[in-house]
């Protein structure tokens, strides 16, 4: 190979390892970031009306008519989890039983670990058909 060659690969070489670099380090390092968070219970995640109507739209004009598109679960339910020693918050988890789609939930500890040996949630109001009446979220 020609010397100017290797010069103009090597400098190729260095530029897309210096781009990988810039893309994955950053990734990488959040990555570390999340996995050491610690959680309190009192984060919040609110969000405007406007921005979640916005969301949950562009969810619904991506999926078939008659697709979940929510679901509910009781106030007892959800508190049941959250009174378990150590839980600071529940975890959603997308599941599959036996072909249809559905949501198991579980508390958390202030370390993110699942309370698996806790109450553990799945039997769920799907929507459609509990969805309520029509509102900025789901029509």
């Amino acid at each position: 190979m020609f010397p100017a060659k290797k010069i103009l690969f090597g400098a190729i070489g260095f530029v897309l390892g210096a781009v990988l670099f810039t893309i994955v380090y950053p990734k990488l390092s959040m990555s570390a970031e999340i996995q050491g968070r610690r959680f309190t219970g009192h984060e919040d995640h609110s969000i405007p009306l406007a921005a979640a109507s916005a969301m949950t739209r562009n969810f619904r004009q991506g999926v078939p008519p008659g697709s979940l598109i929510g679901g509910a679960f009781s106030k007892d339910a959800l508190q049941t989890v959250l009174a378990q020693p150590g839980c600071v918050g529940i975890r959603f988890y997308f599941a599959d039983d036996n072909g249809a789609r559905t949501l198991v939930a579980v508390g958390i500890s202030e370390s993110g670990d699942d309370l698996v040996s806790g109450t553990v949630l799945e039997r769920w109001f799907p929507c459609p058909p509990f969805c309520g009446s029509g509102d900025d979220l789901n029509r």
